[in-house]
């Protein structure tokens, strides 16, 4: 195995062997120039050392399985099902309740959590009642806001499914 410090320390091309899972050998002359006359910033000798062999074994397979299954069971768990329910217990919001959802789906997206909140995001869109016809666009562009405010960057809501 390869920690994430050590994986910085390789070339590109090496880091790219490794994140593919691929067994090809590479040699010293295959590399490209630039890394062997620079040392990479921790100074890995390029011309001189092996690159590392990386292996993933059943183990850590299996493990990496339970950990998704448990993030699923928990995202499903701490976010879809209290949303669902205050949205069920609220079929005709207010404004405040409308904040409410907006407010907690920003946080969501200042903790990095793109990809659940596109999910929440289609999910409330899906809803027959108040939520998904006549407030969900107030809710998309608030989060849409707050995406560009973190990152820089507008959300594509055609190609996501959510316009």
């Amino acid at each position: 195995a390869i920690s994430l410090t050590q994986l910085e320390c390789l070339p590109l091309a090496l880091q790219l062997q490794v994140a593919n899972n691929d067994n090809v050998k590479q040699n010293p002359e295959s590399i490209p120039s630039m890394y062997a006359k620079d040392p990479t910033p921790c100074d890995l000798d390029v011309e001189s050392e092996a690159p590392p062999h990386v292996s993933v074994g059943r183990d850590e397979t299996e493990e990496d399985a339970r950990t998704m299954e448990s993030s699923v069971s928990s995202f499903f768990e701490n976010d879809v099902v209290p949303l669902r329910n205050f949205m069920d217990n609220h079929p005709s919001p207010n404004q405040n309740e409308v904040m409410q959802v907006s407010e907690f789906l920003q946080v969501c997206v200042q903790e990095s959590r793109l990809n659940d909140v596109i999910k929440l995001l289609r999910s409330i869109k899906s809803r027959t009642d108040l939520w998904g016809s006549q407030f969900f666009d107030g809710i998309l562009m608030a989060v849409s806001e707050e995406v560009f405010a973190c990152y820089g960057m507008r959300l594509d809501t055609v190609w996501l499914g959510l316009t």
